[in-house]
């Protein structure tokens, strides 16, 4: 992950080396990515790149991190908006989904998918800390849901839904509609299951 001295860089500095990162992470896969190409983008020298960050896979989760983290925040603005809480969880979904489309970041998450079935990163440090982010950053439940039966099952089955769904989006181009409209039948269908556990 980022060193505190990345961390203490000034935002201006911090995000042209994000964007560079995210520009050669679109590029290729990270097996492939360059700290040169990221280097010579973000306009540092070398040795800077390691006093922020370890080496390139570091980067690179710390890059997911951040999605993480994004995606996280507007959730919690969506949740505090006073809908419920499926509802919430189809904004965000479609909030991501926008942002997927207009920042033109489909080949990125392309990239992300291919990182995390090849074989060949199925031992890796990365695909652990890529695993380990998805534990940290889970997602925030409301009040009515925290101590309901097999929440955690209905939670892997909400991940199940946003990764199938991404899925297609990125690989089979359906349109954003298309896919949100399918998202949201599958969150119905999870909050039908979850309020029969409730006795709603």
């Amino acid at each position: 992950m980022a060193t505190k001295t990345f961390n203490n860089l000034p935002q201006e500095k911090k995000k042209r080396i994000v964007c560079a990162a995210i520009k050669e992470f679109s590029r290729v896969p990270i097996d492939k990515a360059l700290i040169s190409n990221i280097i010579k983008d973000a306009e540092i020298p070398r040795g800077s790149f390691y006093q922020y960050f370890e080496n390139i896979e570091d980067l690179f989760v710390y890059i997911i991190d951040e999605s993480y983290q994004n995606v996280n925040h507007l959730f919690k603005i969506n949740l505090e908006d006073n809908i419920d809480f499926f509802e919430a969880v189809k904004k965000t979904y479609y909030q991501v989904l926008c942002g997927f489309e207009y920042s033109g970041s489909k080949q990125f998450q392309k990239n992300l998918f291919h990182s995390l079935i090849d074989m060949n990163f199925k031992q890796t440090k990365l695909i652990k800390d890529l695993m380990n982010l998805q534990v940290k950053n889970e997602l925030v439940l409301s009040k009515e849901f925290q101590n309901m039966p097999h929440i955690k099952e209905f939670i892997g089955m909400i991940e199940m839904a946003n990764v199938s769904c991404l899925n297609r989006f990125i690989y089979l181009d359906m349109s954003k509609e298309d896919i949100f409209n399918d998202y949201c039948a599958y969150i119905d269908y999870i909050k039908e299951a979850a309020f029969s556990f409730l006795g709603k």
